[in-house]
């Protein structure tokens, strides 16, 4: 027993160890790509950030001490509603940024093209951002807004950032700068595909559904061939009135071209619906592991 509770406390010793080193490493990718790609361009970055990049251009504020002062209300209110972990973490994700936003600040590149670097530094805070938030923590800002709110009502992570990254761009625009409020735009879509990217990862799976009168010998082929695993539902066919079963399962992209022959194969007039699988976990894919 003593030595069940040893190991649990080691394991979850490595587990925040790594999760801090993320955030330290995220955090420091993300205020090079500011310092070097997004603040020279005189483009704005999303969230809380952008708007200290605002009042940057227009009154010359420190980026650096801006984004802290804008995250010490957010952070207060925000760890009544949010987890320990998730608080402590983003307070070291906030804390992080704004060293390195200050430390880093004197570092340049040499990039003439706005477009470029609204890209690069699209894609690089995506980078950073992404690997914070795989280390399950965040870097304040409206990831803390959106905790709260999505308690009081139900907004998601992504339609409070849309909303809030408009309002900047829109109020950003107001103030002369159309084009590069455009630049900015584009740098915000690069950096959204970017965290998926590095959260998820590049191969995401497909969720197969299939209606077929064939379904027990699609299954057994699906099973016999590919190696994967299939779940079968009950159905009725609003029409016919007739029992069908459904198929489930889910594949890899580079699997999907094979179960579309072996169900054309098996049955031509069969029902497929194909649908994009974010993450799967389970057997034959990424391991459940039990982090917490």
């Amino acid at each position: 027993m003593v030595e069940n509770i040893i190991g649990m406390f080691k394991v979850h010793e490595k587990i925040y160890k790594r999760d801090i080193v993320g955030i330290l490493v995220g955090s420091l990718i993300t205020s090079l790509a500011y310092n070097v790609f997004i603040i020279p361009s005189g483009i704005l970055s999303g969230g809380i950030t952008g708007v200290a990049m605002l009042f940057y251009y227009t009154l010359g504020w420190d980026v650096s001490l801006l984004y802290l002062l804008l995250n010490i209300p957010i952070l207060v209110i925000g760890m009544k509603y949010v987890s320990k972990r998730f608080g402590y973490y983003s307070i070291l994700g906030t804390l992080s940024t704004t060293i390195f936003l200050f430390g880093t600040k004197t570092i340049q590149l040499q990039i003439n093209d706005i477009l470029l670097s609204g890209i690069y530094g699209g894609i690089f805070v995506g980078i950073g951002s992404g690997i914070v938030f795989r280390s399950k923590g965040s870097l304040g800002g409206t990831d803390i807004i959106a905790v709260v709110l999505k308690k009081f009502f139900g907004y998601s992570l992504g339609e409070v950032s849309l909303a809030f990254n408009i309002l900047v761009i829109s109020i950003f625009a107001l103030l002369g700068n159309i084009q590069l409020a455009m630049y900015t735009m584009i740098s915000i879509f690069v950096t959204s595909k970017m965290m998926d990217v590095v959260e998820v990862g590049w191969n995401t799976k497909k969720s197969v559904t299939i209606v077929s009168d064939y379904s027990e010998q699609i299954s057994q082929t699906i099973l016999t061939n590919l190696n994967r695993g299939v779940t079968l539902l009950e159905g009725k066919g609003a029409f016919s009135g007739s029992d069908k079963k459904v198929i489930l399962c889910y594949v890899n992209r580079t699997e999907l071209i094979r179960l579309k022959e072996i169900v054309g194969q098996v049955d031509s007039r069969a029902f497929m619906a194909i649908a994009d699988a974010r993450e799967v976990m389970g057997v034959g894919f990424n391991e459940i592991k039990s982090e917490f």
